[in-house]
C-alpha cells in the first residue's frame, strides 16, 4: 500500500514512476489500475530472471498520468527459488542478483522514467538481493511491536552487511512506523516499541559508515511521518487511489496529509532542487523536489 500510494504522489507532481512488484503475494498488482487491464502481463519475473527480451511496462490508469507497472504473478516465489537454485548449482554462470540493476540502466527506463519504485517482500530473496543491487535508496515500513521491531534489526544488519560485501551504496532513508492506530499520537505499546527501536538502532549504526560514500549514515525512526491504520487504505482492487481525490473527506484528506508528507521526505532527502507542485493539486504552500527518486544501481559491475 506504502508503494502504491508513493507513486500516486511522485505521478501527482509530474514525476514519470515505473513501478516493479517482486512481492510474491502480488498485493500492489492487486491494489494499482491499469489502463487495459485484459492486455496484462506479468512481467516482473522476466527482470528477475535477467531475460534478454522484457516485456514493457503496463501503463496505469484512472488517475495516474505518465506511470506504468511491472506486475508480479502468483508463481513469483516458485521462479525466484529455481533462479537460485540454478546459480547455487552453476547452470546460471552470471552474477543474478544484478539482473534489476542491468535493467534499470537501459536506455529505455533511462529515457522514459524519473522514478523507480520496487516493491519486495518480507525476507531475503533473490528479488530482494535485486533490489538492493540496484537501489539507491531503501525505505522499510514497519508494525510498531516487540516482534517487529526485532525482524527490523535483523533485516537492517542484513541489508547493511549485504551493502558492505558487495560495495554498493544504497543509503537507508529510516524505518517507517506503519498501521498506526490513531493520528498525532502513538499508543503505549507503539511508544515502547518506538522507543526501543530508537535506542537499539542509534546504538548499534548511530555511527554505522557507507562506505561507498564515505560519510556517516544512521539509520533513524521516522517517527514524525507514520503511516496509519485506517479503513479507507483497503478500497477495493483496481479503484482509483484516495491521494488523487481533489475534494477529500475529512478522514481521507488526513490519508493524504500522510503520504504527501512521506513523499516529500523522500525527495528532499535525494537533495534535489525544490519547485512548486501544479497549481490546484496540492496546497500551495506545500512544495516539492523536483528530480529522479530511482531504485537503480550506483553499485560495482560484478561478475562471476
Amino acid at each position: 500500500m506504502i508503494a502504491a500510494n508513493m507513486a500516486a504522489y511522485f505521478d501527482k507532481v509530474d514525476l514519470r514512476v515505473l513501478l516493479i512488484d517482486y512481492d510474491y503475494q502480488g498485493s500492489l498488482t492487486d491494489i494499482v489500475p491499469y489502463a487495459d487491464p485484459e492486455q496484462l502481463t506479468f512481467s516482473a519475473h522476466h527482470i528477475l530472471q535477467g531475460s534478454k527480451l522484457i516485456p514493457k511496462p503496463h501503463p496505469l490508469g484512472l488517475s495516474f498520468r505518465s506511470s506504468q507497472v511491472h506486475p508480479a504473478e502468483a508463481d513469483l516465489s516458485r521462479i525466484d527459488s529455481h533462479l537460485i537454485y540454478q546459480w547455487l548449482t552453476g547452470i546460471r554462470k552470471d552474477d543474478i542478483r544484478f539482473n534489476t540493476r542491468n535493467y534499470l540502466s537501459s536506455a529505455y527506463v533511462r529515457t522514459n522514467f524519473d522514478v523507480v519504485i520496487i516493491d519486495t517482500p518480507p525476507r531475503i530473496c533473490a528479488a530482494t538481493a535485486n533490489a538492493l543491487c540496484a537501489a539507491s535508496h531503501v525505505l522499510m515500513p514497519t508494525i510498531l511491536d516487540t516482534v517487529s521491531s526485532r525482524a527490523v534489526l535483523r533485516s537492517v544488519e542484513m541489508f547493511l552487511d549485504f551493502r558492505d560485501k558487495l560495495e554498493l551504496s544504497f543509503k537507508m532513508l529510516g524505518v517507517v512506523p506503519s498501521k498506526v492506530q490513531q493520528r498525532g499520537i502513538y499508543n503505549n505499546r507503539e511508544s515502547q516499541a518506538l522507543s526501543y527501536l530508537k535506542g537499539e538502532l542509534n546504538g548499534r549504526y548511530g555511527r554505522r559508515v557507507n562506505r561507498a560514500r564515505g560519510q556517516y549514515e544512521p539509520v533513524k525512526v521516522l517517527e514524525g511521518l507514520p503511516i496509519m491504520h485506517k479503513v479507507a487504505l483497503l478500497h477495493s482492487e483496481g479503484e482509483d487511489l484516495m491521494i488523487f481525490d481533489e475534494t477529500p473527506k475529512p478522514n481521507d484528506a488526513i490519508i493524504m496529509e500522510m503520504f504527501s508528507k512521506l513523499g516529500n521526505y523522500v525527495l528532499s532527502e535525494i537533495g534535489i532542487q525544490d519547485r512548486q507542485t501544479p497549481e490546484g493539486e496540492l496546497h500551495a504552500n506545500r512544495r516539492v523536489a523536483q528530480g529522479v527518486l530511482e531504485l537503480r544501481g550506483n553499485a560495482r559491475a560484478h561478475a562471476g
